[in-house]
This record gives C-alpha cells, structure tokens and sequence, in this order.
C-alpha cells in the first residue's frame, strides 16, 4: 500500500498470508486470508499515513511557536532601540539648549545628573524643568 507512511506488503506463508511493513525483518501481522492480509495492510497503510501528518501538525505548530516567539523578541528588541534613540534625541535636543543658553562660561560639557545637569567643571547646574 502506497502513502506517505510506511509501504505495507502482503506475503504469502506456510500458514496462511502475513503484512510486513517495508524495510521491516519480521511480519507484522499474520492473518488465514489474504483478503485479511489486505485489509489489515491497508489500516496499517492508514495508521501510519495518519501518524506522519500527527507528526507533522506537531512540528508545525513547534515551528509557528517558536516564530511567533522569535517575533515578540525582535518586537520587543526594536522598542528598547527605539527607546534609546528617542532619549538620544531627547538628550541630544537638551545638550544644544544648554549651549545655546550659555551657562558653562568655561566651556564644560554637561553631565546629567538627577534632576537636571552639572557641568563637568561643578560649578553650574540647569535643572530639567529649566530645559522644558
């Protein structure tokens, strides 16, 4: 019998008639008829047809889980760099209107520091609400 499972074959014996499933050393079954034989080489046929595509669903599904899991990951990836980004900007914006206010006479860069930003000399500070 034909199929994606396993081709089953009917034998003639001694004692009557035997399935044996392709590639196998020893019958699988021994039955009085042939037309036994057949019929349990066919479900046989059929077990095995449905245990691939059982098989199959389930490494469809293992696959679809871990896609879906590799998914949420590069979501979840992409919103931390956009994060980063955003308070790079948001940094980057802060930085110029702390040159363009002049603060830092000496020149220092500006360090933030909780609440606001000290320039590296110590001696300035510019709190975040003066930045708004």
């Amino acid at each position: 019998m034909a199929g994606k499972g396993k081709n089953q074959h009917v034998v003639k014996r001694d004692e009557g008639w035997a399935v044996r499933g392709e590639g196998n050393s020893k019958d699988t079954s021994h039955h009085r008829t042939q037309q036994e034989a057949a019929d349990a080489a066919r479900q046989a046929a059929a077990e095995a047809d449905e245990r691939q595509k059982r098989l199959q669903q389930r490494i469809q599904r293992a696959r679809d889980l871990a896609l879906a899991a590799a998914r949420a990951e590069m979501e979840q990836v992409l919103k931390v760099r956009e994060a980063a980004r955003q308070a790079q900007l948001l940094e980057q914006k802060r930085q110029a209107q702390l040159q363009r206010m002049g603060v830092c006479v000496a020149g220092y860069e500006w360090i933030k520091q909780s609440g606001g930003y000290r320039c590296a000399g110590g001696s300035h500070f510019v709190s975040d609400a003066q930045l708004q």
